[in-house]
């Protein structure tokens, strides 16, 4: 029995199929021995990686916790820092305003997206579509920081008022993270919809050739479900807000009054010191969030999984129906955009004279630029490796203990996000601070990557993997000769991301180390433009080279990033 046998039969006459072999072959029960073995070390690996910590930031948060006097010495408080956080107004204002501000962007961009998607669905050449998309998808590999960065100089040249005085109003601070998120995120739920529109499109050749359907069946409806499956699934990350962005945008006198829930937990943690209350209003926030994940896990298996994974899925395709010339009006709006971020970090610096007293290496230095970018290149590797693992059992359809394992990964996941003072205290106790190590640890996200890789394995070829199980073929050799050889474009893509998420974040290196050679090049430049006074031309320049590594892997490696796993995956939106 071929692998085009397999893909025409139903599922329950492949169930059949298989039972029938099962029987001319002496009744062979397949082995999963491998499965297990990467089911139990991974789960058993979370336990220790997350679950030690996170049992740490409970029982923090259940004490009145003193550095000087330990976690197991401290006196216990139970349940009253809690109590104390529900009658904190800072708390319950931080909450507020993460929800609020997801919310908004979420309809914000739902709106947006919707209608770009419509609109350059009538552009129907499938090439000038995919480039398009691909520079609206360019900004999410650019640091949070130097968008932010690029923004505040814009906004202070173009202005004859201070940019931080304009910002300190709510309406427009909330206004400029609302656009910047929509510019550097708004590309990946566009890509989605736009697959939906093609492939639905393409159905719709297939099965009636000739015939004439409706604007709404062929592009409104698909793009509109593709729409809402994106808009939910963000609601996993519902109460993660964007504590560098509001770093960046907000003087120090404001921060409290524009922070979310993340910048509240640093603030208690790190600057107040308040250990136990920063572990309680984490503690809570991942409750929460867990929940959230778990809820949109299901319904996403169950109900929307079709509009976010389509058939066939070969990328943003041929279209028909629409406005071409309204396609073009909005492309050219969305593109103009990325253009002019790239003018100001390439071409802007070089059109204007740069300090003299001052270069390149005195704001990034060479040793720590390498020392980050080697760390952040070996995590990449490694969170591939790792996620390639942890993948293969996800293959596996009616694996007894699967949906347990899937749900520790969901919980690994989600323990995971943020920064938390108690993996900082874990750190400290086993002398890690000042090193490069917390870094990695805190920045290796193999989760996300494998359900990822299991996606796009079991949408293409899990009829070949029944089909090696049938033919009698040991676990690890179908690993190596058919998993790895299906999924290593998309296992080198994912380490790209891997790449970016690390090089492009600040907070963790600033947290975990206070030397300057383990902070990440963002974060250097973030230091230097707080007390540099020479203009902007500078830090333009300083942006792009920063932004740079991530840009060369997103142009070297965008056919397979854009064409499946960022349509796919829909990761850091």
């Amino acid at each position: 029995m071929n692998q085009n046998e397999i893909l025409r039969q139903p599922e329950t006459e492949q169930d059949n199929s298989w039972g029938a072999v099962q029987q001319n072959r002496g009744r062979r029960k397949v082995s999963y021995g491998l499965h297990y073995t990467i089911m139990i070390l991974a789960i058993l690996l979370i336990v220790v990686i997350q679950g030690v910590p996170l049992i740490q930031g409970l029982l923090m948060s259940l004490k009145d916790f003193h550095p000087g006097r330990g976690l197991l010495s401290s006196p216990w408080a139970g349940l009253r820092n809690y109590a104390d956080l529900f009658t904190n107004h800072e708390f319950l204002k931080a909450m507020g305003l993460t929800l609020g501000m997801n919310v908004e962007y979420l309809l914000l961009s739902s709106v947006i997206v919707f209608g770009a998607a419509l609109a350059i669905s009538g552009i129907s050449s499938a090439r000038v579509k995919e480039w398009i998309v691909s520079l609206l998808v360019l900004p999410f590999f650019i640091p949070t920081a130097v968008l932010a960065i690029l923004a505040l100089n814009v906004w202070d040249s173009a202005s004859h008022s201070s940019v931080l005085d304009a910002l300190a109003n709510p309406g427009s601070f909330t206004l400029t993270v609302l656009l910047l998120r929509l510019v550097q995120y708004g590309g990946i739920p566009l890509l989605v919809a736009l697959i939906a529109i093609s492939a639905r499109q393409s159905a719709i050749r297939q099965d009636m050739p000739h015939g004439s359907v409706s604007y709404w069946t062929s592009t409104v409806a698909p793009a509109a479900r593709a729409v809402a499956a994106t808009t939910v699934l963000q609601l996993a990350y519902l109460l993660s807000s964007n504590p560098e962005l509001i770093f960046v945008l907000a003087s120090p006198l404001m921060e409290r009054a524009h922070g979310g829930i993340d910048f509240f937990i640093i603030i208690e943690g790190v600057v107040g010191v308040d250990f136990s209350l920063s572990s309680a209003a984490w503690i809570i926030r991942f409750i929460l969030q867990l929940l959230l994940m778990v809820a949109v896990y299901f319904l996403i298996r169950g109900l929307l999984v079709k509009d976010l994974f389509p058939q066939p899925e070969d990328g943003v395709g041929r279209t028909f129906g629409g406005s071409r010339l309204a396609g073009v009006i909005v492309a050219s709006t969305g593109v103009a955009s990325v253009l002019a971020i790239l003018y100001l970090m390439y071409l802007r610096p070089h059109l204007s004279a740069l300090p003299g007293e001052m270069t390149v290496g005195n704001a990034l230095p060479l040793p720590s630029f390498a020392t980050y970018l080697f760390g952040a290149m070996l995590l990449s590797v490694l969170t591939a490796m790792i996620a390639a693992v942890l993948a293969y059992p996800l293959t596996v359809k009616r694996l007894h203990g699967g949906m347990l394992y899937r749900l520790a990964l969901i919980f690994a996941l989600c323990a995971s996000g943020g920064i938390s003072i108690h993996q900082y205290y874990a750190f400290q106790q086993l002398g890690l601070i000042n090193t490069m190590i917390p870094i990695l640890i805190t920045g290796l996200n193999p989760v996300a990557a494998a359900f990822v890789l299991k996606s796009l394995f079991n949408s293409r070829y899990a009829p070949l993997k029944k089909q090696a199980e049938l033919e009698g073929r040991g676990e690890l050799e179908t690993f190596f000769t058919l998993f790895i050889p299906k999924t290593w474009k998309s296992i080198i893509a994912l380490s790209v991301l891997q790449f970016v998420s690390v090089w492009n974040t600040v907070l963790p290196s600033w947290l975990y180390s206070s030397r300057p050679i383990y902070w990440s090049p963002v974060g250097n430049m973030l230091m230097f433009q707080q007390a540099w006074t020479g203009g902007s031309p500078f830090i333009y320049l300083l942006s792009g080279i920063v932004a740079l590594p991530p840009l060369i892997l997103f142009f070297i490696f965008r056919k397979w990033l854009v064409r499946s796993v960022l349509s796919k995956g829909l990761v850091k939106s």
